[in-house]
């Protein structure tokens, strides 16, 4: 069929018909009451639209318009640049101010741009508006850099201040329209405060905190994760927060995982606190896996588990290899080769929802 149709611009209708006609009938998947019924439908308009387009009147139209675009192309040049020249001179900030307007009205009546599609144009526009808003402080950064010091004399980092403005402007607008993707954002602007951030490039995930803030770390997206399973837990979760849903469960598990792979690492010897980490590590895991299998809130304790195994093999690594590189390589292939049995026998566990 795929030949056949390749090979449609050269052949006749009648040409068509009848290959189409024969290689059907061959095959078995035409019946003859079938047959001119289907080559109305199918063939006859696609010979004649190949026919209109590739027509010898639209070849000369084609190298007339060429001709005409030869002999203008120095007016048309100067044209451009002239347009350019103009745009070019108009200040930066009738740009951002119209594109401010353009993206805080798609964010506040997302209706106006399209009633269909309302719930993509908010959130499309609550991440251009503050694209805009970062555009406007990198271009005028000299002159509102006073002002802000003026309203902020605190002593506060602007990092904290930028995190908290963002909490508030993605949960507000989370609740607003009930979005979990916005939801999301307003969890990982939290988890920001605290200095963790995941980024991601092709082939690469980056998962960053500072090192003096790792206790703050595990402290705080302990007791997020421990009030949001306790809410749910007793039915006393709003319902309207169930937008932060994901957030909570994914993106402040996989924060609270990397502080304790971090804290209770054989490798990081120069931090302190190992052990105690590593014993908070494995009763929160106990705990976590508790609430997995009675309570029914899965993803916690599903991602602080595999954290939880990544620590012992390091900890496998670790010990294996102080008694000598062939028992350190035996002793990891064994760890290695168990997580590989363990994740075939149990990859719903990993993968639980």
């Amino acid at each position: 069929m795929i030949k056949l149709i390749r090979t449609l611009s050269a052949k006749t209708e009648d040409q068509v018909r009848k290959q189409l006609l024969t290689e059907l009938i061959q095959d078995g998947e035409l019946n003859a009451q079938n047959q001119e019924r289907l080559i109305a439908k199918y063939v006859v308009p696609f010979v004649v639209n190949k026919t209109k387009y590739l027509s010898i009147t639209n070849f000369i139209k084609t190298i007339a318009v060429g001709m005409l675009l030869f002999a203008t192309w120095g007016i048309i040049t100067k044209i451009v640049k002239k347009t350019w020249r103009l745009f070019a001179s108009i200040p930066l900030y009738v740009y951002l101010f119209l594109a401010f307007t353009v993206s805080v009205t798609g964010l506040v009546a997302p209706k106006t741009y399209s009633k269909s599609q309302s719930d993509w144009v908010a959130i499309t526009c609550t991440f251009t508006t503050l694209m805009v808003v970062g555009a406007t402080f990198g271009a005028y950064n000299t002159q509102l850099e006073p002002i802000l010091k003026k309203i902020f004399r605190l002593g506060i980092p602007r990092e904290l201040i930028a995190n908290f403005w963002l909490i508030v402007y993605f949960a507000s607008i989370a609740l607003y329209y009930q979005s979990q993707i916005i939801g999301f954002f307003a969890i990982v602007s939290l988890s920001s405060l605290t200095s963790f951030s995941l980024i991601y490039v092709p082939g690469t995930l980056f998962l960053h905190f500072k090192n003096e803030m790792l206790p703050i770390v595990v402290i705080a997206h302990s007791l997020e994760l421990l009030i949001y399973m306790g809410l749910k837990l007793t039915n006393n979760f709003p319902e309207a927060f169930s937008v932060f849903k994901f957030g909570v469960e994914y993106y402040a598990s996989i924060a609270l995982g990397t502080g304790l792979l971090v804290g209770a690492s054989p490798f990081y010897s120069h931090m302190k606190y190992t052990v105690p980490y590593a014993l908070f590590f494995i009763i929160l895991t106990a705990g976590f896996l508790a609430v997995h299998f009675l309570g029914g809130i899965k993803v916690p304790g599903s991602v602080l588990t595999c954290f939880c195994f990544l620590t012992i093999l390091e900890w496998f690594g670790y010990i294996g290899f102080r008694g000598g590189m062939i028992v350190g390589c035996i002793v990891s292939a064994a760890g290695l080769f168990g997580a590989a049995r363990l994740i075939e026998k149990h990859s719903d566990f990993i993968l639980a929802k």
